[in-house]
């Protein structure tokens, strides 16, 4: 379950950029500050398919710019929210997001501040129970080991 919401985080994070929306696929998500500035942006997103369908692949091509270093051990925290918190999740973002569709032999972390790309492509399970999720509202904050947080995102996901 942990690689399903590692999966839904980069599917919200990507959606969105620290202020402006992506045109083709705003998906409802905003930024958890609208005051804030995050050193994270997003130049580029295509994603298949949306929404996310159960037993399928869903691939994303991205590519964008970190003002700052993305380092060894950064966390994705997903909450998922009705009201308040209603779980928490804590994945190593490198490893278990990065590392699953990284060449190997490739750099996973750090990721140096400037320029990114990736294609990412990853099975969401074919498990009737996440489509109970469907419209639930999640919160993903991306942090450095040192706490600094690079974006954090929150809205619905869509679930078929």
């Amino acid at each position: 379950m942990n690689k399903f919401f590692s999966i839904i985080f980069i599917f919200i994070l990507f959606t969105t950029s620290s202020s402006n929306l992506i045109p083709r696929q705003t998906n409802n998500f905003q930024v958890c500050d609208s005051g804030k500035t995050y050193p994270v942006t997003i130049t580029k997103l295509t994603f298949t398919p949306n929404p996310i369908v159960v037993g399928q692949v869903l691939a994303l091509e991205l590519a964008g710019t970190t003002q700052v270093q993305i380092q060894q051990n950064t966390i994705l925290q997903i909450q998922g929210i009705i009201f308040v918190p209603v779980f928490t999740y804590k994945v190593d973002f490198c490893n278990e997001v990065l590392g699953l569709n990284v060449p190997a032999g490739s750099q996973l972390c750090p990721i140096p501040a400037g320029n990114f790309d990736y294609n990412i492509s990853v099975v969401i399970p074919n498990d009737p129970a996440l489509k109970s999720l469907n419209g639930l509202r999640v919160r993903n904050t991306l942090l450095n080991p040192d706490g600094t947080e690079l974006i954090c995102l929150e809205g619905p996901v869509q679930i078929s």
